[in-house]
């Protein structure tokens, strides 16, 4: 994990850029990437997007279709009720869980790889 010391997108880049190098991925194979909406990412003059394509001409931006599904499904979340009140539910179960180290064990229990029926 990196902590960068600003979130602009001459920082941010050139910490996309170090971590493909450490992973050993030649970046003159760099056929497109995508970020999400936001100005620092996809912004035209200053955004991460924007300084690769200077390297990297035949490099293609995608806006992200991914943070875009998330955002729908968060606002879906918030206005229809019945998503809502589910997943408080699964929060709330998970919370209750997590309060007891003897309900964690019980739980990682049940699902076990070994294949023993479990007693309730």
């Amino acid at each position: 994990m990196y902590n960068a010391p600003d979130s602009t997108g001459e920082t941010l880049a050139s910490v996309v850029k170090d971590v493909l190098l450490r992973m050993c991925i030649p970046l003159t194979k760099l056929e497109g990437f995508s970020f999400d909406g936001a100005a620092n990412m996809c912004g035209r003059l200053h955004g991460v997007q924007s300084i690769p394509k200077k390297e990297w001409t035949d490099a293609l931006y995608v806006h992200c279709a991914n943070h875009s599904l998330d955002l729908v499904l968060q606002e879906v979340a918030r206005s229809v009720r019945g998503v809502a009140d589910a997943l408080q539910f699964v929060r709330d179960v998970s919370n209750i869980i997590r309060e007891s180290s003897k309900r964690k064990t019980f739980f990682a229990g049940m699902f076990a790889d070994d294949e023993k029926p479990i007693e309730l």
